[in-house]
Formats: C-alpha cells, sequence, structure tokens
C-alpha cells in the first residue's frame, strides 16, 4: 500500500516572507530613535519638539491602520503590502532629505500612514496560510524576528553613525524595503490554492480547520457590538502598555542613556538595545504557549463540560474525513446524552451549545466520534 504523499512547505517560506517583513519594519521604525541625538543636534530640536516628531509617525499610524486593513480585506493581502512596504520605504528615503523641522514632520507623519495595516496584513495572510493550531506560534515566531530587528537596529545605527551621516543610513535602509517587495511580488499568492509551490496533502491541511468565508459586515451596528465585546477591550488594554514600552525603547531609550547615564556610542547601542534582546524569548514563548493551551482547552473562551456528560467532540469547520452535518450531530447529542444537554442547530453548520452557568458557545462541527472532555478544537 502506498504511502499517502507527504505535505509541501510552502507555508514555512510565507513565514519566513512575514519575519522578514516584520524585520524590514522595525529597521526602519527603530532607526530615528537611535538617531535622535544626531538630528535634534542638527535641526536645533528640544526634547519637546523631538516628540512631535515621533508622534507625526505615531498619529498618522494610529488614524490609517483600520482603513487600510479593510482595504487588504477587498483588495488582498499581496497588493496591499506591496504598496505599504513601497511607500514606507520611500518615506524612509525622504526622511533622509528633511531640509528643516517641519519638512521631518510631514515625512514622518507620511511614513506612519505609509507602513498602517502592516500588521493586519500579516495576520490575513496568517489566517489564509497557516493551520489553526499553529497559529500562534508563527506569530510568536514573526514578533521576534521583529524584536530581534529593533535590538539590532538599535546597537547597529550607534555604530555606524560614527562612521556615516543619519542621512546616508535613512538611505540605505529604505532601499532594503523594496528588495523585500520585488521577492514577494515575484513569489506570493494570497490563496495556497493558487500557489504552484502547494502539493494537495498541504492545501487540505492548511484549509482543515479555516472557517468558512462570510461577508464582512458594514455599518455602525457591527462597530458598535465589535467595541462593546469584552475580549476587544481587554486585548486593548493588554496592549497598551505594551506598545508604550516598546515605543519608549525605540524612541526615548537611546537619548535618555546617552543624556542622563552618559553611555556613548557601542556601549549606548548594547545597553539600549538589551530590554528589546530579552523579549525575542519571551515573544516566542507566548505564541508556542497560546498554541498549546488551545490544543488542550480549545480556542471558544466559554469552553466548558456538558452538563452531565461531553459526549461529541466538535472540530473546526473544513474538509475532515468523519465530515457530517450539524442535523447528525445535533440528533446524535439527543440521542447519547443521559440527559441532553441544550444544543440547537444554527445557519452555516453552526451548534449552539447552552453550557450551564457559562453562556453559550457556536462551535462549528464536522465530526461526531464519541468523545468524553471539553467542546473544543481538534490538538
Amino acid at each position: 500500500m502506498l504511502n499517502p504523499p507527504r505535505a509541501s512547505r510552502a507555508r514555512y517560506v510565507v513565514v519566513v516572507f512575514m519575519v522578514l517583513l516584520a524585520m524590514v519594519t522595525y529597521l526602519d521604525r527603530a532607526c530615528i530613535g537611535a538617531m535622535a541625538p544626531k538630528i535634534s543636534e542638527e535641526f536645533g530640536l528640544d526634547e519637546a519638539r523631538m516628540s512631535w516628531v515621533f508622534f507625526a509617525f505615531i498619529l498618522s499610524y494610529a488614524i490609517f491602520e483600520i482603513p487600510t486593513a479593510r482595504w487588504a480585506d477587498g483588495r488582498g493581502a499581496k497588493n496591499v503590502l506591496i504598496r505599504i512596504v513601497s511607500w514606507w520605504s520611500i518615506f524612509t528615503i525622504a526622511t533622509a532629505g528633511a531640509f528643516n523641522y517641519v519638512s521631518l514632520l510631514v515625512t514622518r507623519f507620511l511614513f506612519g500612514a505609509g507602513e498602517a495595516g502592516a500588521w493586519p496584513c500579516v495576520a490575513r495572510v496568517m489566517s489564509r496560510w497557516i493551520p489553526r493550531r499553529d497559529r500562534g506560534t508563527a506569530k510568536g515566531i514573526f514578533f521576534a524576528g521583529a524584536y530581534a530587528s529593533a535590538a539590532a537596529t538599535t546597537a547597529i545605527v550607534t555604530v555606524l553613525l560614527a562612521q556615516m551621516s543619519w542621512r546616508t543610513i535613512l538611505v540605505v535602509f529604505g532601499c532594503v524595503g523594496f528588495i523585500w517587495v520585488i521577492a514577494w511580488l515575484r513569489w506570493f499568492r494570497d490563496e495556497p490554492a493558487d500557489h504552484p509551490a502547494v502539493n494537495e496533502a498541504e492545501l487540505a491541511l492548511i484549509v482543515a480547520d479555516r472557517p468558512v468565508e462570510a461577508p464582512h459586515p458594514r455599518g455602525w451596528p457591527f462597530w458598535s457590538r465589535l467595541l462593546r465585546q469584552r475580549n476587544v477591550l481587554l486585548l486593548c488594554i493588554a496592549y497598551m502598555p505594551n506598545c508604550a514600552t516598546f515605543y519608549f525603547c525605540i524612541t526615548w531609550l537611546p537619548t535618555y542613556l546617552m543624556k542622563r547615564h552618559g553611555f556613548e556610542k557601542a556601549d549606548l547601542g548594547m545597553v539600549a538595545a538589551l530590554p528589546l534582546a530579552l523579549s525575542i524569548a519571551t515573544q516566542f514563548l507566548g505564541g508556542f504557549l497560546s498554541d498549546q493551551i488551545a490544543k488542550r482547552h480549545g480556542l471558544c473562551p466559554r469552553d466548558a463540560e456538558l452538563p452531565d456528560a461531553g459526549i461529541v467532540r466538535t472540530l473546526a469547520v473544513g474538509q475532515r474525513r468523519h465530515a457530517c452535518d450539524g442535523e447528525a450531530i445535533v440528533a446524535r447529542v439527543h440521542r447519547l446524552a443521559p440527559r441532553p444537554p441544550p444544543v440547537k442547530l444554527e445557519t452555516g453548520g453552526l451548534v449552539r451549545v447552552e453550557c450551564r452557568g457559562r453562556g453559550r458557545c457556536k462551535i462549528p462541527v464536522v465530526s461526531n466520534e464519541r468523545w468524553q472532555g471539553r467542546i473544543g478544537l481538534p490538538a
């Protein structure tokens, strides 16, 4: 009997592209902090004015993040990322041409507008290319690469500034993005099914637990519901201190260490890079451990033991070898359970399970194998 063909590994190439994207992103984003003392000296800027230079990027990045992400949902991540990386590379180089304070503010604002949406595009790429069970690890590798780049940039720029001007460094760094764009344009496809390097086994692995495609909701009612969700609010609250700490490290930390503690050149770069370097392992572990937790407990935030008996294993939507329809699942639950839990078939193949004391979970069901334990996603 012939063994089934092994899955190809094109998805790993996608992860490499995403890590390189993260590294180029933070290469261009973090270099300005290490250059801040030189820029302030050349333009005669005090700390208050230099803070507005940093803020110009953050403001435009925040303004254009959601619109650009929305654009990627409609146009596909490939084309939008080409625009994003090309735009920010152009304005990284344009920053080198700043001739006064106002021109510096404008170029940094436009740089932030161009870079906005890169992270949502990465999330979309991974949702199309990476199996759900591995996405946490993939994102962990992605962020580890980003922090590694930010740490290395701080250290490298402080050394390079002794050999060349900050303007020359920006031109060199800006050109790196165009190399990524050329490779991305030639290799990537928005859908794995369209890529010649993806065989049937890998495609089946990728789409096995992919949710059914649904139209993106629009209008204020959708945004109102989204902004009231506790998970969204908690994620925002958790992410805010992370962003504040990170942006301090890539903007003001080098200046602080130089002016308050007297660090210079190589020592300055090494010490300024230390907090980011120590974050590399934790970034990876955060993603890896989230996958392990999901494999053990499921992804539904309200996963719970069914009242009296957990008898049906519910798996993510996809073409799996024991697929059956939702009606059969509901019938089987009621037939096998000593005291049937409240289970209701809904549209789109979803089965709603009322978890006593825990609210409700809407779970895509494609398997009816007997299973004692929690309702959740497959390991």
